[in-house]
């Protein structure tokens, strides 16, 4: 997993991680995080908006801590904070799989 320095310094900054535990948050998101073909309704068409408009240069998304992190390949390039209503629905998806895989 490779992290731009623009990438580094957006999670440091949004997530509020130290600079040493960037890597491991990026590999985490990337590994542990919801991607857009498991989304559905209005938070795909959230993701869409977001791939078409701004993020059309990342080639991956992932939903993981209530933020939005684009990776291009498997280069991590920025995380965007989601929208109140978004990461309160990914949240419960997230407390059900939990609940359902132990």
């Amino acid at each position: 997993m490779i992290v731009s320095k623009h990438g580094a310094k957006r999670v440091r900054k949004r997530f509020g991680v130290p600079k040493k535990a960037v890597a491991q948050a990026v590999s985490r998101a990337f590994f542990e995080g919801r991607c857009h073909a498991d989304c559905s309704g209005s938070l795909r068409r959230y993701l869409d908006k977001q791939f078409f408009s701004g993020g059309e240069r990342a080639n991956n998304m992932r939903i993981s801590s209530g933020y939005l992190w684009l990776f291009r390949g498997n280069t991590f390039m920025t995380l965007w904070p989601l929208p109140g209503k978004y990461r309160k629905n990914h949240m419960n998806v997230i407390r059900e799989k939990e609940k359902y895989y132990g």
